[in-house]
């Protein structure tokens, strides 16, 4: 009997722990630690989450790599994001035009596929 195809939000799932896993595995030194990027709570990467810049749950900002940071539980969950931090060290490094844009570009819509989600689950794994 053929397996079944798993579902496009088993899909989206899976892309997006191998995502949270990529930002945050990179960002880590040669011991395993990480700053958390809106209080510089040293922590070991796999305690840490991958917060956004942009809250929300939707394709055009869930897996932008550029508005991914690893963040402590305390600022991504309790904390609601730090986003007057977050945002602030974004602009930062990348000027307020670039944040401006991507404000703009994350009210737009992104319909992702089966494939495209594949691709992304191979991109970060």
């Amino acid at each position: 009997m053929a397996r079944r195809k798993p579902s496009t939000k088993t899909l989206k799932r899976k892309a997006w722990v191998a995502c949270s896993r990529y930002v945050r595995s990179r960002a880590a030194d040669s011991n395993g630690v990480v700053n958390c990027f809106t209080c510089g709570q040293v922590t070991p990467w796999k305690a840490l989450q991958a917060g956004h810049a942009i809250p929300g749950r939707h394709n055009r900002v869930l897996f932008d790599l550029e508005l991914i940071r690893p963040q402590c539980y305390r600022c991504n969950v309790p904390m609601r994001g730090q986003y007057h931090i977050f945002t602030a060290k974004l602009i930062k490094e990348n000027g307020l035009a670039w944040w401006e844009r991507k404000e703009f570009e994350s009210r737009g819509t992104l319909k992702l596929t089966r494939a495209d989600y594949e691709e992304l689950i191979e991109r970060f794994s």
